[in-house]
């Protein structure tokens, strides 16, 4: 075991990398729904659910290789420098070609990189805590998102206006970089971090790859989530269309880039809030994990009621908050606890197969149902409850997983 104040120090840097990141994600965030919203429209949104279900599936499976190549350190690495990179690129790309296509593919890029980075920091987390550990330190490490958020939609609200929202793609990228060094300023690496280097071609092949996915889906827990996670993501996309059309009929473009930064500035302290006084103490109870866990699962069908029943702009950012906001706060750390009781070598695959080829499948079946939006309110609601009973059913697995 690590000496305790090791993992305060290894927990204070990793708060401070997470920031980082997240500041980097919520400006590229704010940007990429401000123009999208504005210059092309709500009605297109399923084209961008599809194009980011199929490079998730491309890049999870580029990433389970990776991953195992180079190890939790040096993948971490990579995708901040990929991150970069493609706000460098996007903002290049904005100003040289702007049109449709181009903002599709901004929104696109901000997506896969909010996915990869969900997938791989989990894994990262994970590597560096055994469960006792990550029960007392997550919820505070995940304050660094919520922080890195809050200033990333500071910077987002008042800067929107004099710079142009497309510039503020320069300031995500330099959050990268920095986010980068803090990584590669930490010496200490984990045993798998070294090991990697001696992994061989044959271990990292399909059919191996294919033998973790199964060895994962031995689980109950894994396949209680895969259950659940399709009726999230399909109650999930249909709250964010829901309030994105909302937005995008009342506000233009710098309004709402400049709402989406004053939102997420306050909403994200809020979050920080919730964190830190209310989910470390739900955690610390005998059942606060599948409490939590049903307690955010009852939230997606009471927004997609109080949408339903009053549109408004409130509603709307009642919506935003429970699809984004506090899932990130809740839900996000909360499913690392529960990949956290699984065996060390199944995790990766585990949240690859979820996130990789769970969430993007269930996201094509997304972008199809809301190409008709008059059908939305025949399925939206059904699906949010269906996800409740299955939570209780992950709930269960998780028990029984922990013993």
């Amino acid at each position: 075991m690590v000496e305790a104040s090791t993992q305060r120090r290894l927990a204070v840097a990793l708060w401070l990398i997470y920031a980082l990141l997240s500041a980097g994600l919520a400006i590229n965030d704010g940007v990429a729904n401000a123009l999208f919203l504005a210059r092309v429209g709500a009605t297109d949104l399923p084209l961008v659910f599809i194009a980011k279900a199929l490079l998730d599936m491309l890049g999870a499976a580029l990433y389970v290789r990776v991953d195992r190549r180079l190890g939790a350190r040096a993948t971490l690495v990579l995708l901040l420098v990929f991150a970069a990179l493609g706000s460098a690129g996007a903002w290049l790309g904005v100003r040289a070609l702007p049109g449709a296509w181009t903002y599709l593919a901004l929104f696109a890029f901000e997506e896969v990189c909010q996915t990869l980075l969900k997938i791989h920091w989990g894994v990262y987390l994970l590597e560096r805590f055994d469960a006792v550990s990550a029960r007392r330190y997550f919820p505070s490490i995940y304050t660094g998102a919520r922080v890195g958020a809050v200033a990333g939609g500071l910077m987002l609200g008042p800067l929107a206006g004099p710079l142009g929202p497309s510039n503020l793609m320069l300031v995500a990228a330099l959050l990268f970089v920095a986010a980068t060094v803090a990584v590669l300023a930490r010496s200490s690496a984990t045993p798998r971090d070294h090991e990697s280097d001696a992994v061989n071609e044959a271990d990292v092949g399909p059919l191996r790859a294919l033998g973790r996915v199964r060895s994962a889906l031995s689980s109950s827990l894994v396949r209680a989530t895969a259950v659940a996670t399709p009726l999230m993501v399909l109650s999930r996309y249909a709250l964010r269309y829901r309030y994105s059309a909302l937005l995008s009929s009342v506000l233009g473009e710098v309004e709402l880039a400049r709402v989406y930064g004053l939102y997420v500035a306050s909403a994200n302290t809020l979050a920080v809030l919730v964190q830190l006084f209310v989910t470390a103490r739900l955690y610390a109870l005998p059942s606060g994990v599948t409490s939590t866990n049903i307690g955010y699962a009852l939230t997606l069908p009471a927004a997609l009621a109080l949408m339903w029943r009053v549109p408004s702009l409130l509603s709307a950012l009642v919506g935003r908050v429970v699809e984004s906001e506090l899932k990130v706060a809740l839900k996000t750390p909360l499913s690392n606890l529960f990949y956290g009781v699984l065996p060390a070598e199944q995790r990766a695959a585990a949240r690859a197969l979820v996130l990789g080829l769970i969430v993007p499948l269930a996201t094509l079946v997304a972008a199809a149902l809301l190409r008709r939006p008059a059908w939305l309110d025949s399925w939206a609601l059904p699906c949010a409850a269906a996800f409740v009973l299955a939570s209780l059913l992950q709930n269960r697995a998780y028990r029984s997983a922990e013993r």
